[in-house]
């Protein structure tokens, strides 16, 4: 086989999101929009203190932001830290005692546009005892600072710490039209407010969407720490009072010197059984210990070894589990169309069978999967008009889980793409194990639409594959094409889930990959050459 086209990036995408040093390593705490939330109590690490020095900053990906949601609070009518969604913009801000004395109040708000729909963003704000002038608020979105204003003292407010919602009697800027100044740092398209402001609004405003590595300093970060430790997950740290694990905010309760009491979201402390019911159906109340779980809620869900195993159907859809437990000779299938969302931790000593179309995705950052069990990853092979023609794959399961000559063993001819070597070229592989993150070519005897199982432990995490821009081999294709194997390099998903491509060319790790990848989908036989024509481009503009 011959590869043409300089600078290609042959992706085979089988059906878990890339782990980029731009986002989260985790999805976090998924918020339903109506009684998801996070009560942290009282606390004198946090509330029941005379703030000056502060920083409380964590991602978010909302579903909406056009309603009014809060994401963070503490305080109410007075002595307040705040930060909503509303109109396209993210507001952030504080006041103490009268919020309509421009004195006592200090908030900011993005620019349309900066944050969107289905989008992960940073957002911090730092409050700072400084000699002049006496404080200092500051905000930051995805790292960059974006205003500074003198700064007000919070003053000790009780009233639980609400994540999700709006706990209390909240004040809002009245106007979201006037009196918005811009922002006084250069560049930045940020805006400060000097109006007036609504009288006590007590409506939950609750959050439809994620939040993911919050936390709160008892000191004011600097933009060069907050910004290269945005994406890390952290459990301790100078003036670290709270940190979040998945849908638990672990804090420093009153009275304490350290970390060790946990909040919990409300609802997520459940644990759902799967009992011996009379069907199938994931969705059946029926089927579990009590009722069924809310599959818009990241809760706790235990798999027994049951006469009927639980199925996830494309009606279902997308299930969201905070930690799932599957027994030992327990089962549970995704079917086509559907997803089975993990979040924080996942025990698997029975089987998880995800049939071609499905996807499992796992979110959780600092917990690895566990238990004895292995996952199912079964994918169909094209169908062709006859046996010449190859298919492209990579494994989602562990190199040691997934031998070629295991998943492939009627294969007449498999290939994989030496993009290491001088004149880079295609090269004969033999029966050994798929490498995690590489692509093959193979060719069976038959023309498709054969079962392949990918079997044992998934991939997790960030998978780093090594690419090259070697010297090329040149030549024309069967169309008089002109082919070129420079800077080609031929990779795989390694996931049990899709990948978003758009993410993959957008950080800036990936700065020496150019932007069009090619899916190979071929419709012609040409013996020993592949034509330009057999494979589809795509990039951030389309296909």
């Amino acid at each position: 086989m011959k590869c043409f086209k300089s600078y290609l990036l042959f992706i085979f995408l089988l059906v878990v999101t890339v782990v980029s040093a731009q986002l989260p390593c985790s999805a976090g705490f998924n918020a339903n929009g109506t009684d998801d939330f996070i009560t942290v109590p009282n606390t004198d690490a946090i509330n029941v203190q005379d703030t000056r020095n502060r920083t409380v900053e964590f991602w978010f990906k909302p579903s909406d932001i056009t309603t009014r949601q809060v994401l963070y609070e503490e305080g109410a009518q007075v002595n307040t830290i705040i930060f909503f969604i509303e109109n396209g913009r993210i507001y952030v801000g504080g006041y103490r005692n009268n919020a309509d004395v421009v004195a006592n109040r200090r908030f900011f708000r993005s620019a349309i546009g900066d944050v969107e729909v289905g989008k992960w963003s940073h957002v911090a704000l730092t409050l700072e005892d400084t000699a002049s002038p006496d404080l200092t608020f500051k905000w930051f979105l995805d790292g960059v600072e974006k205003d500074v204003q003198d700064g007000v003292q919070i003053s000790r407010h009780t009233g639980d710490i609400a994540i999700g919602r709006n706990g209390g009697n909240m004040r809002y800027p009245e106007s979201l039209t006037t009196n918005w100044v811009s922002s006084s740092v250069s560049g930045s398209t940020s805006e400060t407010y000097s109006g007036v402001f609504t009288d006590q609004l007590s409506a939950d405003y609750n959050f439809n969407g994620n939040i993911s590595l919050f936390r709160i300093w008892n000191v004011a970060r600097t933009q060069a720490q907050i910004d290269t430790n945005k994406s890390t997950y952290l459990t301790s740290g100078t003036s670290l009072v709270a940190y979040q694990d998945g849908d638990d905010i672990k804090y420093q309760a009153n009275g304490t010197a350290s970390i060790a009491a946990t909040a919990t979201a409300n609802g997520s402390g459940t644990t759902y059984t799967w009992s011996v019911g009379s069907s199938t159906d994931f969705s059946n109340n029926a089927n579990w210990s009590g009722t069924s779980s809310d599959v818009t809620k990241t809760q706790k869900v235990i798999i027994n070894n049951s006469t009927n195993n639980p199925i996830i159907t494309a009606t279902i859809g997308v299930v969201n589990i905070g930690d799932l437990t599957v027994d030992a000779n327990a089962e549970i299938t995704v079917e086509s169309g559907a997803t089975l969302n993990v979040f924080y931790s996942l025990i698997n000593n029975g089987k998880i069978v995800i049939k071609d179309g499905g996807s499992l995705i796992y979110h959780a950052c600092n917990s690895p999967i566990q238990g004895l069990g292995t996952v199912d990853i079964q994918k169909i092979t094209p169908t062709y008009s006859t046996n010449k023609f190859f298919s492209y794959w990579s494994s989602p399961v562990i190199s040691s889980d997934s031998n070629i000559a295991t998943v492939f063993s009627d294969a007449s001819l498999i290939y994989k793409f030496d993009a290491a070597a001088e004149n880079s070229d295609w090269v004969a592989t033999g029966t050994s194990d798929f490498n995690t993150g590489i692509g093959y070519a193979v060719r069976n005897e038959s023309t498709g639409g054969q079962l392949r199982t990918f079997s044992g432990k998934i991939n997790e995490g960030a998978i780093e594959v090594d690419i090259y821009n070697t010297s090329n081999l040149e030549g024309t294709d069967f169309d008089g094409v002109v082919w070129s194997t420079s800077g080609d390099n031929l990779v795989g998903n390694p996931y049990a889930s899709a990948i978003d491509w758009e993410l993959v060319i957008s950080d800036s790790d990936n700065s020496e990959i150019e932007g069009t990848m090619y899916l190979w989908d071929q419709n012609s036989v040409h013996i020993g050459e592949n034509r330009q024509v057999d494979y589809i481009e795509y990039n951030a503009t389309g296909g």
